[in-house]
């Protein structure tokens, strides 16, 4: 097609090496693998180590970690027990 409308030859892909390709398609898996999450571990933790965060900690905490909700509104040593009930 070059030929006829005079434009520049294109040079052909570089050759690859198949083990280059089998490397990257498995680091390539094993990303992917590592990305998809199930559900969440649980994690161990004590009244406290959760006692020295504040509500908003603890609400983040409880969503990565346990995959919870928790109510703010309520008190603080609530959330804790709540917490710490779900980590069991």
């Amino acid at each position: 097609m070059s030929k006829i409308l005079g434009g520049t030859p294109k040079a052909d892909p570089p050759k690859v090496d198949a083990g280059v390709v089998k490397a990257a398609t498995a680091a390539t898996a094993k990303k992917e693998a590592a990305a998809k999450k199930t559900a969440p571990k649980k994690a161990k933790v004590t009244k406290a180590s959760l006692n020295k965060m504040t509500k908003a900690q603890l609400e983040t905490w409880g969503k990565e970690n346990l995959g919870i909700d928790i109510d703010r509104r309520k008190a603080k040593a609530a959330l804790v027990k709540q917490l710490l009930d779900a980590s069991k």
